[in-house]
């Protein structure tokens, strides 16, 4: 999709970032975690990078998360930074 180009060569280039920082400790890639800061990311580009292989989302303003936690894919690890904003949030949610 057109739409993800930006999506994907920035992607690339982190993924290609990591390797390389990786292999300069002597560690493999697939040892660190890339976490995507979804901070005003709609849930459409949000699911494509789930599909490209991202799993880990992060989220600071949980009545934004709120929002998109339907419509997001299952598989995604969520992790809610220490300073979570909780502005008229309905309903209580622990942050990890």
């Amino acid at each position: 999709m057109d739409s993800f180009k930006a999506f994907d060569e920035n992607y690339k280039v982190i993924l290609e970032k990591i390797d390389n920082a990786a292999s300069s400790v002597s560690r493999k890639s697939e040892d660190i975690t890339l976490l995507a800061a979804t901070k005003t990311v709609d849930v459409q580009t949000i699911n494509y990078a789930y599909s490209q292989g991202l799993r880990y989302m992060g989220e600071n303003r949980v009545q934004e998360f709120l929002s998109k936690e339907q419509a997001l894919e299952s598989g995604f690890h969520r992790q809610f930074p220490c300073m979570c904003v909780f502005t008229s949030i309905p309903k209580t949610i622990l942050c990890p």
